[in-house]
């Protein structure tokens, strides 16, 4: 099982630009976003890496990566 690629987008930004890229790119139904903390996520890592590619946003580093690369590190 993979974990989802996230970005936290910017709380000033012109959602509507990133929603005609995820349509174009036929990527609706592989996202998530959580609206109250502004995290988009993708299922598939190389959609996730043209998404970051095309708007320059770095990727999130969620709880839960956090968590593996935590017990990673103790071993």
């Amino acid at each position: 099982m993979n974990l989802p690629v996230s970005y936290k987008l910017p709380r000033i930004v012109n959602l509507g630009c990133f929603e005609e890229w995820l349509t174009e790119n036929d990527l609706v139904d592989s996202i998530s976003y959580e609206w109250i903390t502004n995290i988009l996520s993708f299922e598939n890592e190389e959609d996730a890496i043209a998404f970051s590619l095309k708007f320059g946003i770095p990727r999130h580093e969620t709880t839960v990566e956090k968590m593996l690369n935590n017990e990673k590190s103790n071993n």
